[in-house]
């Protein structure tokens, strides 16, 4: 391997993965094959006009490009690791390009992710984080497929996956070139986000609509390719501290949550997970009252913030300030995750007046504080006596890693449970009031109506009654994507 410095092999590799993406997305919108292969309107699609659905072609082109180009310049060495990302990334594609052209059954493309997983960490890339190895093998399983499909059902609006992946992958690039110094993570991270970054000129055009849809073939290539670099980067050594493990579920956060609520929603309202629906995180925005690239371009800021907080925890490594910044992102997670789980609720039950502050549900709201820190010492409480219950004392440095990697995991699964079933909701109904009363006449359906007219949707209520809702996003929905 030849010693280039980063920027340099940063920069032959973005050359690369983008020019290589845009070229043969360029190519394929020219050329008579990518006329024919284009997204037929259906009673569950958005779009009213056919979309060609072939930017994931562009999107591996770009990322396999990339790293070809790393190779045959000797920046980086080929080895197992790399191979068997770049084999279950390619078991992905040919996968979602084949659903993409003929659909899959759910089961058939779960089964496919699961392979490429297998063929992942047989490579050499295991989780470390934890000494059983049953246990390290079936988390990463979970979080290959996981992550996956996380990304699969984040495609549900012009530019949202595109975008997510970029800011995470620059996240997964900086990490592997300060903290955890690895150029091939730092390869195959900037050569994912420089595919993605080349698909999304087609793919996110305000006022004109999309010009070509990532599709199945797009969307998990990026999650998987993602969730593998989570893998690389900061799970594969025994012992690592938190703010190590921490990295790429704060990286990732945004897709998590929304993949979470979704699936833990339609769960309680007894509909399969894989039926489509408006019920994600960007819905809920335009709901709100956001164009689709507002509701873009806000999700794209509130992953840079939590990617920044996760970076700056490894930085600084300090147990005591991890701890109290984990807690200060849970808190804005929950309260940013209530606010869109009240926004279904007030619409789906048609309730009248101004809908929450988007400020408050971003920034802060001290009843929401105290609720959420409450929660936070009683379950840190509680899990740290039956740590000491279990260990006899403090434990050796391994099972306080361990304990350390475990916990927030138990902390995000509590919080979502209590968002996803309401818990929290009654905080907004409180935070209101006094909105309300001061704007009594300001009625929901009123806002309806002005977002109605910008968007060009049909109400919802006439939804209730019998009409087909439509937005105007631009979204291909997938077998497994709504």
């Amino acid at each position: 391997m030849v010693d280039y410095p980063s920027p340099i092999v940063n920069a032959i590799v973005a050359i690369a993965a983008f020019a290589v993406s845009l070229a043969v997305l360029s190519l394929l919108l020219r050329s008579p094959i990518g006329a024919r292969f284009v997204v037929v309107p259906a009673g569950e699609r958005w779009r009213e006009q056919p979309t060609p659905l072939f930017g994931g072609v562009g999107i591996f082109a770009g990322f396999v490009a990339g790293i070809g180009v790393a190779l045959a310049a000797g920046i980086i060495d080929w080895n197992g690791e790399l191979g068997g990302i770049l084999g279950g990334v390619t078991i992905v594609f040919v996968t979602g390009l084949v659903d993409d052209l003929w659909h899959l059954s759910p089961v058939a493309k779960l089964a496919a992710q699961f392979i490429a997983a297998v063929v992942v960490l047989t490579s050499g890339l295991n989780v470390e984080i934890v000494g059983n190895d049953i246990l390290a093998w079936a988390l990463g399983l979970v979080w290959l497929v996981g992550i996956t499909n996380a990304f699969n059902l984040l495609d549900n609006m012009d530019g949202l996956a595109a975008t997510l992946a970029i800011v995470s992958c620059g996240y997964f690039a900086i990490d592997a070139l300060t903290e955890h110094e690895n150029e091939t993570v730092l390869a195959l991270a900037v050569a994912l986000g420089l595919a993605c970054a080349g698909f999304l000129p087609f793919n996110l055009r305000p006022r004109r609509g999309a010009a070509v849809f990532m599709g199945d073939s797009g969307s998990m290539v990026i999650g998987f390719g993602l969730a593998s670099l989570a893998l690389a980067a900061s799970w594969t050594v025994a012992g690592t501290t938190a703010a190590t493990i921490l990295l790429p579920l704060l990286v990732l956060a945004i897709p998590i949550l929304d993949t979470t609520l979704v699936t833990i929603a339609r769960l309680v309202e007894k509909r399969p997970v894989t039926q489509g629906g408006r019920d994600h995180t960007s819905h809920r925005l335009v709901y709100y009252g956001l164009s689709e690239t507002k509701a873009v371009l806000l999700l794209a800021i509130v992953a840079s913030a939590i990617g920044a907080t996760a970076l700056a925890y490894n930085v600084l490594d300090n147990g005591r300030l991890t701890a109290v910044g984990v807690l200060v992102t849970f808190v804005l997670l929950v309260q940013f995750g209530s606010f869109l789980s009240d926004l279904q609720e007030r619409t789906r039950r048609g309730v009248e007046g101004p809908e929450p502050s988007l400020w408050r549900a971003l920034i802060f709201e001290p009843r929401r504080l105290v609720e959420v820190f409450v929660d936070f010492v009683l379950i840190c409480a509680s899990f740290l006596a039956a740590y000491v219950l279990a260990v006899d004392g403090t434990g050796t440095d391994y099972e306080r890693s361990v304990y350390l990697s475990a916990l927030p995991i138990l902390l995000a699964s509590r919080y979502v449970f209590f968002v996803a079933l309401g818990v929290y909701r009654r905080v907004w109904r409180f935070a209101t009031a006094n909105h309300r009363a001061s704007e009594s006449g300001a009625l929901l359906p009123d806002r309806r109506s002005r977002l109605h007219q910008r968007t060009g949707e049909v109400d919802p209520e006439s939804d209730r009654a019998g009409s087909r809702m439509r937005f105007h996003c631009g979204n291909y929905q997938g077998s497994l994507k709504p």
